[in-house]
């Protein structure tokens, strides 16, 4: 006999599927900050543990996000612009700002 009965499964995870919609498959600027906002809450609920379920959640809703961010042109642009950026003037960049210094010519 299996130990997790197929029924009670489905049902939970159709139960789940139906309330989270909006998070597992972000379709608007609203739903994305929802999914932002219950990311927050569940990395501050889960243990910081590799077996606590919560890190399931994290991982789908984070792959919901990630789907959306990367459909999105000025996310994309964003990202490709930072990418062209040198490491060492993105450091000068950080050390700049943390140290609150400006650039004279």
């Amino acid at each position: 006999m299996l130990a997790i009965k197929p029924k009670n499964l489905t049902s939970s995870f159709l139960g789940f599927a139906s309330e989270a919609s909006n998070i597992l498959h972000i379709k608007s600027e609203k739903d994305y900050e929802e999914a932002l906002e219950i990311i927050e809450h569940l990395f501050a609920e889960a243990k910081d543990t590799p077996d606590d379920p919560l890190n399931d959640l994290i991982d789908i809703i984070s792959r919901s996000i990630e789907k959306y961010e990367s459909a999105q042109e000025d996310i994309v642009n964003f990202e490709n612009e930072v990418n062209n950026i040198s490491q060492e003037i993105s450091l000068l960049r950080i050390l700049i700002d943390q140290h609150k210094l400006t650039i004279s010519g």
